[in-house]
């Protein structure tokens, strides 16, 4: 007996669900070997719930990923954010307290470091760029000396820094520096260091402005520590002008 190709389309649900009795499902793959159109149902009904099965994984597959890649822009930007307030913190700190680096500060303290690197490498003319030695100029116009008397005063001050700078070269250079401290003046930083030359760590102590280096200083005798007797540059180009020189035994200046 044929059977209705309606009917037989109404079965092959029940045939997928596992839900129709043997004889149905007999008669129902008996129908399909001799209808094309029946056949072509039967297959695609048993393809659709993998499709759809498919789509959801792929559906829940892509959430998945859409959090996940959430999280994770979330998690970079929280460590941008600290990475960031660390130093706003840290800055703000001492710009409050007036200790340590701040926001006022950081500058002079690039310069500081910018002149050592410089020393470091024995670019001593780059590292003399990093002075400011106008209030030096006013003060010894104002006290010692007149406009003709300093009027190579710039060529002549880079000189002697230069040959007081070459004495750390004898002594072997500047190998490493440690930022120490920063402490604020009534109109400069004073920048604290220690420095390694040859070995032996020595201190330096940076007088400095936005407009550069007023002065620097070592806490040794100049006489037996290169880097108090490079500090002392400006003494010795003092000294030149002046037509003197101190006497380390005597204490006192010797004119020529």
């Amino acid at each position: 007996m044929k059977i209705q190709c309606e009917i037989i389309r109404d079965l092959i649900p029940l045939i997928e669900d596992d839900v129709c009795s043997e004889q149905s499902k007999e008669i129902v793959l008996e129908h399909i070997k001799n209808c094309e159109e029946c056949r072509r149902i039967y297959e695609t009904s048993k393809v659709q719930p993998a499709l759809e099965l498919s789509t959801e994984e792929t559906i829940v597959k892509k959430a998945i990923g859409k959090g996940l890649r959430k999280i994770k822009r979330r998690w970079i930007a929280s460590i941008l954010v600290v990475i960031l307030l660390v130093p706003i913190c840290f800055l703000t700190w001492g710009q409050y307290h007036g200790r340590g680096i701040s926001f006022t500060n950081i500058n002079e303290i690039l310069i500081a470091n910018s002149f050592l690197k410089d020393l470091k490498k024995g670019d001593y003319e780059t590292a003399f760029s990093h002075m400011n030695i106008e209030p030096l100029k006013k003060e010894w116009l104002d006290e010692w000396f007149d406009e003709e008397k300093l009027k190579n005063f710039d060529d002549d001050a880079e000189r002697v820094f230069c040959e007081s700078a070459s004495l750390l070269t004898d002594a072997g250079g500047i190998q490493d520096f440690e930022f120490l401290a920063v402490d604020r003046q009534p109109d400069s930083y004073t920048v604290y260091y220690t420095v390694v030359v040859d070995g032996k760590e020595h201190a330096l102590s940076m007088d400095i402005t936005n407009d550069g280096i007023k002065s620097f200083f070592g806490t040794g005798s100049f006489i037996n520590d290169p880097v108090a007797h490079f500090g002392a540059w400006s003494e010795y180009l003092w000294e030149e002008y002046e037509g003197c020189y101190f006497d380390t035994e005597t204490k006192k200046y010797v004119y020529y």
